[in-house]
């Protein structure tokens, strides 16, 4: 029988390494073409910068074992470090083609665009910074000389990650209750969300003993119960329908209909998940497939169901949105 499982995840220990903000300037918008870069050491605020590729590498390295944060670095700024053969060949974490992380000597390079996925203009604004104008020259691609101004312009970038991942870590230690110092950021925001919820909430029967009789956080229950939910949580019509002349608001508030008010489920997904019960997997059961039994389950106080069923509707009404159009 195929099970599915959940495993508590722990906060993250730091390792010791050391935590580096870097961007680079690029003639043009292709990222191989390499002007200089910037980097700043986040923990002691130390700054070095070159126009030489191989030498700004060197003193990234230098600092290994580390952690280097570059805002869009995954999808930019190392391939102005690296070519594609060193890149696919180093060490990945990695889901399906999305890369969280690159291993080069002992440096682990990280996009802070997975742990705020906004433009670094919206960061800077979220850390109270405002982000620079970007030199002409370096967008057009007609780059004569390194200016002051240029490096100046490159460092403040450097200075808005090095402000985020400040942020984030008082944050993130915060609603884990713990000290800055003993927490290290995951790789993405989904991942320090978990962990937040596995620290503080994880329900203290969801255990498992095994054959060396160690005690571990983890639950599970038949595979199909799983499946049945996530095809359940597939689609969904979240509108009222109001006719084919209604113009909808463009703010968001409630749609009133006839003494009906409907709001988009998915958008309120935080609130709900603190007012009502999380579903215990370690309780599933699978109940007789009809109509009577899915009523009975559909005005249980406490009980939660999920259904695969055949809905026909008659013609010219409007239906729900199906997870399979037949």
């Amino acid at each position: 029988m195929k099970r599915w499982r959940m495993m508590a995840v722990n906060a993250g220990k730091p390792k010791g390494e050391t935590l580096l903000a870097y961007d680079i300037e690029t003639n043009g918008l292709d990222a191989r073409k390499f002007i200089f870069g910037c980097v700043i050491n986040i923990g002691t605020g130390e700054k070095y910068h070159s126009s030489d590729v191989v030498s700004f590498r060197e003193y990234i390295e230098s600092c290994s074992p580390c952690i280097a944060y570059a805002h869009n670095g995954s999808k930019y700024d190392l391939y102005g470090l690296y070519d594609q053969d060193t890149l696919y060949e180093s060490k990945k974490v990695s889901t399906g083609t999305r890369v969280f992380e690159y291993e080069i000597n002992d440096v682990k390079y990280r996009d802070s665009r997975h742990l705020f996925p906004m433009s670094l203009n919206s960061v800077a604004q979220s850390v109270g910074m405002q982000k620079g104008i970007t030199p002409q020259e370096y967008i057009d691609g007609n780059v004569t000389e390194i200016t002051q101004e240029a490096i100046d312009y490159c460092y403040l970038d450097c200075e808005i990650i090095v402000a985020l991942i400040n942020r984030l870590r008082t944050l993130y230690a915060n609603l884990l209750g713990l000290p800055v110092s003993s927490v290290a950021l995951p790789l993405t925001t989904a991942s320090m969300s978990y962990r937040i919820w596995c620290h503080n909430y994880w329900p203290d029967q969801w255990t498992w003993t095994d054959a060396k009789k160690r005690v571990r956080r983890m639950v599970s229950n038949r595979k199909i119960f799983n499946e049945n939910f996530r095809k359940s949580e597939h689609g969904g019509r979240v509108q009222v329908y109001r006719g084919e002349n209604y113009i909808p608001s463009e703010n968001l508030e409630p749609v009133t209909v006839r003494n009906m008010v409907s709001y988009d489920a998915n958008a309120l997904y935080p609130s709900v998940m603190c007012s009502e019960l999380f579903p215990d997997p370690k309780r599933m059961n699978r109940y007789g497939a009809n109509l009577e039994t899915l009523l009975h389950l559909i005005n249980h106080e406490t009980l939660r169901c999920a259904a695969e069923v055949v809905m026909i509707k008659p013609k010219g009404v409007m239906g729900m949105l199906p997870n399979v159009d037949k």
